[in-house]
């Protein structure tokens, strides 16, 4: 079986305690640990897969909550940095009445965005590679060792996924943080992309135009993920709608990087990157299941179900049919 591992940004979420008030209404929050990276590499390793994750914190108590939390998981973090110039990122989070969420990141920068990486990129070899946009942006170190280990595994039998996972108040230059989305493109096996996203991405308005526009890259699999409509999912022949499951929500945190972690933990179990349509239909309703479990609960890594908790919400569906 592969591993997943994933590269980015660990940080704490600082959740509120009231929903639907401004930031600056808020009396007070909740910390979790977050970071969309570490979240995938929760999500596979609560699904019984190996998972790994790459990047620092700082060299401080919410950086030491984090490593705890990752380990708690069962996430490897023997590759991790701690940086004594730089603090934990944070990220204020405000939810509206229906569990969607706004940010403020605190990291200028933080010490996610410093980690300089690994020496030996081996282990890397003939496993799946996960990274996100946020770690991208600026001229920090972070931004190198993704090329650096981009390129290994592109000539690795590596399976690249990504997912830019867009946080438009990181940055004020759309312009340069929609030409950075676009020069990684072209990495990924697999290619996660919320619907709101993209046209931001592609600059097309229409939906035809955008996928048609997606397709001048050289992913495998193409996944839009719908929200509450479920998700759509490409190969280069066949395309399929997969719906969702409704539930209450309560914080729609992590739910797409609880999406993507069980995708990847199921297509750990395989040699070669499964691209069935029939198979990649099963692997989503497994995929729409754990994020939607994800959403009834606040924060992210927490909000996962295990797979005891997954089989059995399954199960209860199946039973309804």
């Amino acid at each position: 079986m592969k591993k997943v591992i994933g590269i980015g940004e660990l940080l704490i979420d600082m959740m509120p305690n009231e929903k639907g008030k401004r930031l600056k209404d808020v009396t007070g929050f909740t910390k979790k640990a977050g970071g969309a990276p570490a979240n995938v590499c929760v999500a596979a390793a609560k699904l019984g897969t190996s998972s790994v994750f790459l990047g620092a914190v700082g060299d401080d108590a919410f950086g030491d909550l984090l490593i705890d939390e990752l380990n708690t998981y069962g996430v490897n973090t023997e590759y991790m940095e701690r940086s004594t110039v730089a603090n934990t990122c944070l990220a204020f989070v405000t939810l509206t009445h229906e569990g969607e969420r706004d940010f403020i990141f605190y990291r200028n920068p933080s010490a996610d965005q410093l980690y300089r990486g690994l020496k030996d990129l081996s282990i890397l070899d003939h496993q799946i590679l996960h990274f996100c946009s946020v770690s991208l942006l600026g001229d920090y170190p972070m931004v190198n060792t993704h090329q650096r280990l981009l390129k290994h595994a592109k000539t690795h039998q590596t399976i690249v996924s990504f997912d830019p996972n867009i946080r438009l108040a990181l940055s004020s230059d759309h312009v340069t943080y929609q030409q950075t989305i676009k020069a990684y493109l072209s990495y990924a096996d697999i290619l996660k992309i919320g619907v709101d996203e993209l046209e931001f991405i592609t600059g097309k308005q229409v939906y035809k135009d955008q996928i048609q526009w997606l397709r001048t890259y050289p992913w495998r699999i193409l996944i839009i993920t719908l929200g509450k409509d479920g998700v759509h999912i490409y190969t280069q022949k066949e395309d399929v709608i997969v719906p969702s499951y409704a539930v209450n929500v309560v914080d729609t945190t992590g739910a797409g990087d609880a999406w993507i972690g069980a995708f990847l933990a199921q297509c750990a179990k395989h040699d070669e990157l499964p691209t069935n349509i029939l198979i990649l239909l099963d692997y989503a309703k497994v995929s729409n299941a754990f994020a939607a479990l994800t959403t009834t609960h606040m924060g992210a890594m927490e909000a996962m179900p295990n797979l005891v908790e997954l089989n059995e919400f399954l199960h209860e569906k199946d039973l309804k049919k």
